[in-house]
């Protein structure tokens, strides 16, 4: 490929003279810079071929690389919002359980003890998944609403 390049650059000299040409020698160029990382061929060489060869080549080069650069920020940015999307997916899900794991205690809680003061509600409302839990394996034990609370049992204060 080093050989024939600046022959075919030369004989592409005569195309890149027309608005068509150019668009023509635009992409031989970047299939050009794809194959050569394929043959061993650095971008530094495909450049000074380039250069040497086509009247504007440094232009051509550097509008190619821009080119390249764009479409790797856009590669970038759609990587980056499927990750966002994944990770929001992944909170919703996890916010999801959380809030029917407080919603199961709430009725187990309402089942055995009746209806249930604010300050219940309250600790439901703003509880972790390993607090929701552990009142949960106190309702099984719990005498009263308030054993379920207790710190000892939950690391909580019911007041």
């Amino acid at each position: 490929m080093r050989e024939r390049l600046p022959g075919i650059l030369g004989l592409l000299r005569d195309l890149a003279q027309n608005s068509m040409g150019l668009d023509y020698v635009r992409t031989l160029l970047r299939y050009l810079a794809q194959a050569a990382s394929i043959d061993r061929l650095s971008g530094e060489e495909l450049r000074q071929a380039v250069t040497q060869t086509l009247n504007g080549g440094d232009e051509l080069m550097l509008t190619i690389a821009e080119q390249w650069e764009q479409q790797a920020t856009e590669r970038g940015i759609q990587k980056g919002i499927q990750q966002g999307i994944q990770k929001g997916i992944q909170k919703g899900i996890e916010k999801g359980i959380e809030q029917g794991e407080a919603r199961l205690l709430k009725q187990l809680l309402t089942w055995r003890f009746g209806s249930l003061p604010a300050w219940v509600e309250a600790q439901l409302a703003g509880a972790e998944p390993e607090r929701l839990e552990a009142w949960a394996k106190q309702v099984l034990d719990a005498q009263t609403l308030d054993a379920v609370f207790v710190e000892g049992n939950s690391g909580t204060d019911n007041s």
